[in-house]
């Protein structure tokens, strides 16, 4: 049976003399699955898929350096086998193995190269657009503004399947 959990719990932990910050959904008799955030998030920005699958899983969501409450990197160092050495370090001091992982975008990438150096920890990997541009892709223009628009754009018409409820958000 699953302890209830209205939200998750607080927690630090110690990697590279930082203080990173990870929620935990509870329902510690579950399977493990680790929910890695992307460049711009933080931990809570998995609170929509911890609620759908705490009752399945044992979740556990970290703060990277420099997000949400974790600490900032002295000196500015966010070298992937940095983000690599923290989430080892958070998974060696809970022992959750082997575990699950999703990522998205920066997380996926840093869950790949996890994956990558210990293999026999991790029993599931989702990349959730964690691998990069393709090969050769160069940006052309400003992230912001021109073609993000005009992709909001169709996709608030209802373009590539999209319901017009799940981009009211989007600029028009």
């Amino acid at each position: 049976m699953t302890e209830h959990v209205v939200g998750p719990t607080s927690h630090y932990y110690y990697s590279q003399r930082l203080k990173l910050h990870y929620v935990d959904w509870g329902n510690t008799a579950a399977p493990p699955l680790l929910l890695m955030h992307g460049g711009r998030d933080h931990a809570r920005n998995w609170d929509w898929v911890a609620l759908a699958l705490r009752d399945t899983y044992h979740i556990i969501a970290p703060d990277l350096r420099g997000h949400g409450d974790s600490e900032w990197a002295r000196g500015g160092q966010y070298a992937m086998i940095d983000y690599v050495l923290d989430m080892a370090q958070l998974l060696e001091q809970l022992q959750m193995f082997p575990i699950t992982i999703i990522g998205h975008s920066l997380g996926g990438a840093i869950a790949c190269q996890y994956s990558g150096v210990y293999p026999e920890r991790v029993k599931q990997l989702v990349a959730i657009e964690g691998l990069g541009p393709p090969a050769g892709h160069t940006r052309h223009g400003p992230a912001r503004g021109g073609a993000a628009h005009a992709g909001g754009e169709q996709a608030s018409d209802g373009g590539a399947g999209v319901s017009p409820d799940r981009t009211r958000h989007l600029p028009q």
